[in-house]
């Protein structure tokens, strides 16, 4: 019988592929890797700096092991080299790598390959380089500069070379031992900042400084308003967050505060980034503000030019270097490597030279890694800027805050793409989540830059409104964004967008693990050579897709495939790239392809809201899209999207010279419910698959502020707090669904997480007499919902916001709050086997609470409501499907037939759209409402009665007997509700007895003839048994269960969710399958007795 590979195993081969690609599945399960010990999440808080780095050590060593495992893997063989000289007379060695080669290499400017000739034309030859280019649209080859060696490279050969990647784990090394200094060093970080960091609540202060009258630096862009007043509030506070959103000038912004900073303060400032491109971009912004600055880049990269190489502590050293130091630097240069002793003196000398510069700097610029350099370990910063602080993982971002730091400002921005992580269990884990995201999580609250500056007005409101609440303002007109003389032919002239359908198909590229559109490809061309026509340059135009693959064929395309003949070097100029590797840059003119166009309702990386955000905030005058519609209007943000463009009369298709309004069918999803659901889809990168905190009286006390000015930030800042806090609680409740973590010593209490911040943030706002008012209020409400909950039970809502406490199983709803109800059900489905199944119908009823309770205060913008129980909650619904049925009954007495077919099995049930009920929202008519609750309830009974079904046909009888449904009263009600949630204990009680028995007989008769078939019985055995355990676990409390089932089975609880839904199922299956394979041994080793025995048991399976 063939293996079943189950999902978790494919992803860990798919994993194994990377790092070999002649894996299989027998590596995967013979080596174990199945039961690998599973990475810890990290915590939203925590106690002390000992379990902030015990949370984050081993996901930092789980991806440095990946990226040494994948990078040790990637030997190039037979690669063909073109050797140059460069500067230095050093020679460089230029290759190309192949699609599937790049995919998933990570590979940075600096880092060092070992290159090898093995051919017979000369003795073998080796030596070491560091990467000097990477490919790019206008070339697709490394370029690799030699190190100096004795032995010189053999420049007439190009073939029969290897290269391979050395590893090196500086920037791992340099994460952990920051961890290790913010845990043990007192002289890391204030008091505040490491408070603040591990999540504690401590009471915010104002900085007591002189602010400046023109805030605006007369060598940068004026500032506007939003940026005045973020270099305002950042001047004034310890921990500062910016936001801002694409073309919004975070870097002016970011030099402005610089600029202050350091007149302020007198004092070194620190600023980072995680990527050489961003510092370089900074550094040159804070020198035009005439502040003394050093760029400190790596050993590695003082060969690579960039625009502020004049700023590079290494060519200042060259320039300031006098006597000694000046001719050892050129005997350097044209020896290559000194004698031992001239190698220690210009060590010496050089260390004196860098210290004299860096002594004298106002402001050191460098990468986050490069922060824990030894050239900066003796020099403390008490202010430390983090640009693109989103970009980069946590731990990476706390070297630089290690340094000294009093004053941070993170600038990033949390709604577009975040780090890069290699390893997915440490990236699922939480390193994929910034120090900026959680920090918004925790309710530090970002100030957001409001004025974009990039985009044609019209390309910037959808980004706008979908990813920024309508936030973003446009310092920019449409005048501004035209190009004087163009014709291309815009759908609509005064909007240069476009969203252009292709129904191309996708293609798996030649890697495997890609993605390509051939259609696509071929009207992108059509668009460059139009764009040419009107006079466009080709620095002007940028082409981004989500797939690698995609990318390398459009590359290839472009080198083939030119329409304008004139212009064939002009198309290999036109830059090509990935969406991520876009991500802060921009063009004039932004072309996307989508590629992906199937019909398995999948499509992959576009799903991703920072994705798109990305993708549509690059072009400076022109968006053209070109997709599937039908495939991507099948994920509600990119549906939304496409209703966009088609009211702004701009999704089009046709040829490119005679474009037509698509007639394509989008979702029918109400604008309201659109907006509802795109702005869960945007907010779902910023919630973590584990996110927990713990309780207040698990923090250590705190001790006291540094800061002996500090003064009590306004009311105002507070109501932010809280409206941030809202949402925070919405995120959580979303969390607890998926939480299926087992019990430790730090478990967390997800649903008053939020619950905590919100009623800190309040204590903090109000005055002492007020807040002990309050509590003595609300101590009297509790005691009085304690008295509530004995008399009726434990479904009483517990929340304390109510200022007017009455009994909440008396209470009357208006029909709009019935309206609400009704849809949250439809919604949440909390029937046994409808919805989401793995979880309780206690826990789905919760779950409607919570959602009740987070709309309700969102509409009344108050307090003063009350959460219904769930008594309630069941009463509406059992009086809703009363209704619909009546309504239907008198429908078909009216000959009017809107009955929806359920369908006769569980696979096709599963397949059957109409069960999402997407046409049903917020919107709909309490008719609608009723109907949809009536076809989950029938729904509910057929699945019920097509599993009771499966379980009597094991049995040997017919059909069960279904009795006729009794009529729907408030009598009866619970005894409907308790249908849906029968325990299926004595199903797989009778099943275990019955297969048992028959197979115990058959077992002792297979015995006296043959043990060859020993081992299939006791695996049947097993299997049974495994059920046996399944019945007993599943009368437990649900944590016993979590328990039980790690000690009986020492496996997950999901696998063993897993095995009972299959056992379930497939329960006829298991005994029909071997009892075939009986039949069949026998039969033909000329057994006929037992071969008719299996024959009987196999009939009556039949």
């Amino acid at each position: 019988m063939a293996r079943q590979v189950t999902p978790q195993q494919i992803t860990k081969l798919e994993a194994q592929w990377r790092l070999n690609r002649a894996a299989t599945i027998n590596d995967v399960v013979d080596n174990n890797i199945t039961n690998e010990e599973e990475i810890l999440p990290i915590l939203m808080r925590y106690n002390d700096g000992f379990q902030y780095q015990r949370s984050f050590g081993p996901l930092v060593k789980a991806e440095a092991d990946y990226d040494k495992n994948l990078k040790e893997s990637q030997a190039l063989e037979h690669i063909q080299v073109k050797w140059a000289l460069g500067l230095n007379n050093r020679h460089l060695a230029s290759f190309a790598l192949s699609t599937y080669e790049t995919t998933d290499l990570k590979v940075a400017v600096g880092d060092e390959i070992i290159l090898r000739y093995s051919g017979s034309a000369m003795e073998p030859w080796e030596g070491r380089g560091f990467i000097l280019r990477l490919p790019n649209s206008h070339q697709e080859e490394f370029t690799l500069e030699l190190n100096p060696s004795k032995q010189a490279p053999p420049t007439t050969l190009t073939t029969d070379f290897t290269a391979e990647f050395v590893w090196k784990g500086t920037s791992y090394d340099r994460m952990q031992q920051a961890m290790k200094d913010f845990a043990t060093n007192e002289e890391s970080v204030s008091s505040y900042i490491y408070h603040k960091l591990l999540g504690h609540n401590v009471a915010p202060v104002e900085l007591d400084i002189k602010m400046p009258k023109h805030f605006s630096h007369p060598k940068l862009t004026e500032l506007n308003v939003s940026q005045t007043n973020a270099v305002r509030s950042v001047l004034q506070r310890p921990l500062s967050l910016i936001q801002g959103p694409p073309g919004t000038g975070k870097t002016v912004t970011s030099a402005t505060i610089i600029f202050h900073l350091s007149q302020l303060n007198r004092e070194k400032i620190l600023v980072c980034a995680p990527s050489n491109v961003a510092v370089d971009h900074l550094a040159e912004k804070l020198n035009m503000t005439g502040l003394k600055v050093v760029r400190l880049t790596a050993k590695s990269r003082e060969d690579v030019e960039s625009s502020v190489s004049h700023l590079a502590l290494h060519n200042m050293v060259d320039n300031s270097a006098k006597g000694e130091l000046k001719k050892l630097i050129k005997l350097k240069r044209e020896v290559g490597e000194l004698s031992s002793d001239d190698s220690q003196a210009y060590i010496k000398l050089l260390r004196v030279c860098e210290s004299r510069i860096l002594s004298k700097a106002d402001v050191v610029c460098c990468t986050c890694v490069g922060a824990a350099d030894k050239r900066l370990a003796q020099l403390k910063f008490r202010t430390v800027l983090i640009d693109e602080s989103t970009q980069a993982s946590e731990p990476e971002v706390l070297i630089p805050i290690v340094k000294g730091a009093k004053q941070v400002i993170l600038v990033g921005d949390h709604q577009q793409l975040g780090p890069v992580i290699l390893d997915r269990k440490a990236a699922d884990a939480g390193l994929k989540q910034s120090l900026f995201e959680r920090l918004v999580f925790l309710g530090h609250v970002p100030i957001r830059l409001e004025v974009q500056y990039r985009m044609h007005p019209c390309l910037s409101e959808f980004p706008s409104n979908m990813f920024y609440e309508g936030s973003l303002q446009n310092g920019v007109t449409s005048d501004d964004r035209v190009v004087s003389g163009a014709m291309f032919p815009w759908p609509v002239p005064e909007t240069p967008m476009m969203f252009w359908a292709n129904y191309g198909r996708e293609e798996l590229s030649g890697s495997g693990n890609s993605y390509l559109n051939r259609v696509e490809a071929m009207n992108v061309e059509r668009i460059i050579t139009r764009l040419f026509k009107d006079g466009i340059k080709p620095e002007q135009i940028g082409v981004i897709t989500p797939y690698e693959g995609q990318r390398a064929y459009l590359v290839q395309f472009m080198s083939i495939n030119s329409t304008l003949l004139d212009k064939r070097d002009e198309y290999l100029e036109v830059e090509i790239t990935s969406v991520d590797a876009f991500q802060g840059r921009e063009k004039d003119f932004i072309i996307l392809s989508c590629v992906r166009a199937n019909d398995s309702q999948s499509i992959g990386f576009l799903s991703d809201p920072r994705r798109l955000n990305v993708a549509l905030t690059r072009a400076k005058y022109g968006l053209l899209v070109l997709g599937n519609p039908r495939a991507l209007c099948r994920n509600k943000l990119w549906n939304h999207l496409l209703i966009h463009f088609r009211e702004k009369g701009c999704l089009v298709d046709g040829p490119l010279d005679n474009l037509q309004m698509s007639m394509v069918q989008l979702n029918n999803y109400e604008r309201k419910a659109a907006k509802t659901a795109a702005a869960k889809e945007r907010e779902t990168p910023l919630a973590i698959p584990h996110a927990p905190g713990l309780k207040e009286s698990l923090w250590p006390p705190l001790s006291t502020t540094n800061y002996t000015s500090a003064n009590t930030i306004s009311a105002n800042f507070y109501s932010k707090l809280h409206k941030l806090d809202e949402k925070y609680e919405e995120l959580h409740a979303s969390l607890t669904e998926s939480h299926h973590t087992t019990t430790t010593d730090h478990t967390i209490d997800y649903q008053g997480l939020a619950a905590e911040s919100a009623a800190a943030t309040a204590a903090a706002a109000t005055a002492s007499a007020a807040v002990a008012a309050s509590k003595r209020q609300h101590r009297d409400q509790e005691q009085e919902q304690v008295r509530e909950r004995s008399e009726f039970g434990p479904s009483a809502w517990h929340h304390v916001h109510m200022t007017n406490m009455k009994n909440p199983h008396r209470m009357k709803l208006s029909p709009e709050d019935v309206k609400l109800i009704l849809y949250l059900i439809v919604e949440v489905k909390p029937f046994k086997y409808v919805g989401n199944r793995s979880q309780s119908q206690t826990r789905k009823w919760e779950l409607i609470q919570n959602k009740y309770y987070d709309m309700k205060l969102k509409e009344q913008n108050n307090t003063n409501f009350i959460v219904p129980t769930v008594r309630t909650l069941q009463r509406q619904l059992v009086a809703a499907i009363r209704k619909g049925e009546s309504v239907r009954n008198q429908q078909l007495e009216s000959g009017i037939d809107t009955l929806h077919a359920i369908p006769n099995t569980l696979a096709e049930i599963d397949a059957d759209e109409y069960y999402t009920f997407q046409h049903i929202t917020l919107m709909s008519s309490p008719e609608e409402l009723e109907r949809a609750l009536l076809d989950l309830h029938e729904l509910s009974d057929k699945i019920k009665q097509l599993k009771l079904e499966s379980s009597n046909l094991m049995k040997g009888g017919g059909g069960p007997r279904i009795k006729s449904s009794p009529a729907i009263s408030l009598s009866n009600s619970m005894e409907l509700l308790d249908t849906y949630s029968s325990s299926t204990t004595q199903r797989l009680e009778e099943l275990s007895t019955l297969l048992h028995d028959q197979l115990g007989r058959c077992k002792e008769e297979v015995q006296s003839v043959s043990g060859d078939f020993h081992k299939a019985f006791e695996l049947l055995e097993s299997i049974l048994v495994h059920a046996h355990e399944v019945q007993v676990t599943m009368k437990r409390d649900t944590e016993f269960v979590k328990a039980k089932v790690n000690r009986i089975l020492e496996l997950h609880v999901e696998k063993m969710e897993r095995a009972k839904e299959e056992f379930l199922v497939k329960q006829a299956d298991y005994g029909r399958q071997i009892i075939s394979i009986f039949k069949g041994e026998f039969a033909l080793s000329g057994n006929e007795h037992l071969a008719n025995k299996f024959a009987n048991i196999e009939e009556m399976l039949e």
